[in-house]
Parts: C-alpha cells; structure tokens; sequence
C-alpha cells in the first residue's frame, strides 16, 4: 500500500485550519518530489524523502506550545517525536532515516545524503517563494547551485571562480539564459524554476 497519500491526510488533519502551513508541506513535498526523480534517486530513498518532505515542520505545533517560538532548531528538536507517533500510526517500518531528516532539515553543514540535500533546497526554495527572503538567505545563483556542496581549493577556501565557471558552463550547455551571478531574488519564477532543474541535471551527471 502507498502510504504517501494517507501521510498527506494526516498532515492535513493534524494541522487543521491553517492552510499556510499545509500549502507550504505540500509544495516542499512537490518540490523534493521532482528534483529527486530528475536526479533519479532510489524508490526506497523517494519514499523517505516524500514522506520527510510532508512532515519537516510538524513540530512547529508543539514549539509554539512550549517556546512561543517556530525558530528552526527548535523545530528539529521538536519535530522527530510527534513524526514519530503518525508515521507508527501508519504502520511504517524503518523510520530512522525519515526522522533523521526530520530532526536536520534546518542545518546546513555536513550534509550526508542526496535525499537530505534535496529536502533541504526544495524547503528553501519555497520559503524563498513565501517569505520573499532576502539576498543574504538565499544568495547568489552560482551559491545556491552549490548550496552546502562549495568547492574549496587547495587552502581551504570557497573556490568562487571554479563554481561561477561551472554554473556559466552548466546553463549554456543547457540553453538556460541566467547570469550566476546575480541574486536569485532577481530571477522570474520560471527562471527559479529552471534552476532547479539545472542543478538537478548538473549533480546527476556528476
């Protein structure tokens, strides 16, 4: 049985009545969804990330509760228990990763996986979308290619030139007209929309 759709439900219920907060589970889950089959991630890895994807924030709830706060570590402490209790209730298995996922979705360091790098840049790409978040979240486009995966040279520091290189070389291989380096606050959404693509086919080949 596909257990997405029942996921989906129980998100939905848990957070009755406000549709800011279910519309934005769904598109994170849209998103993460579509950059995972471009990048072609395993069935058992989609599934995972799907089911992350749609219950990320569900520990918002419980922060706003106990701290009066939606602040994202918060979230992550928070989160991977009350997951815990809908993903049981639904008879899955193997929920470690799904938690783990969870409990890390506002930490940008020491990325381990594809599925978290997906969750992690279908859920800042659509709070760039809500909260028209500033140049300083979201950078420049060369910087969100290479989002958590920077190149660093021989001294340990971000290689700037190499990844402007490769993301210029990326989009014209590609027919995409976008300059690397300006802001992604400046690109039309179907621009964004592009570059999601891009640097799903770009981590593909690699």
């Amino acid at each position: 049985m596909n257990k997405i759709a029942p996921l989906i439900q129980k998100m939905i219920k848990y957070n009755h009545g406000n549709a800011k907060r279910i519309n934005h589970a769904l598109k994170v889950h849209n998103y993460a969804k579509t950059i995972a089959i471009l990048e072609k991630v395993n069935e058992y890895d989609l599934f995972n990330l799907e089911s992350a994807a749609i219950l990320h924030d569900i520990g918002i709830k419980v922060c706003e509760k106990k701290y009066n706060s939606t602040e994202g570590k918060l979230q992550e402490k928070e989160g991977p228990a009350v997951a815990r209790e809908i993903l049981e209730n639904l008879d899955y298995k193997n929920i470690n990763r799904i938690l783990f996922l969870i409990g890390h979705h506002h930490t940008y360091i020491n990325v381990s996986g594809l599925d978290y790098q997906i969750l992690i840049e279908a859920d800042l790409l659509v709070n760039f979308e809500e909260e028209n978040t500033s140049k300083e979240d979201i950078k420049k486009v060369y910087e969100n290619i290479f989002l958590c995966r920077e190149y660093t040279n021989k001294f340990g520091k971000v290689d700037t030139k190499r990844m402007i290189k490769e993301s210029r070389e990326l989009f014209e291989e590609l027919g995409v007209e976008i300059d690397p380096e300006i802001e992604v606050s400046g690109l039309t959404t179907s621009q964004k929309q592009l570059l999601e693509i891009s640097k799903a086919l770009f981590f593909k080949a690699k």
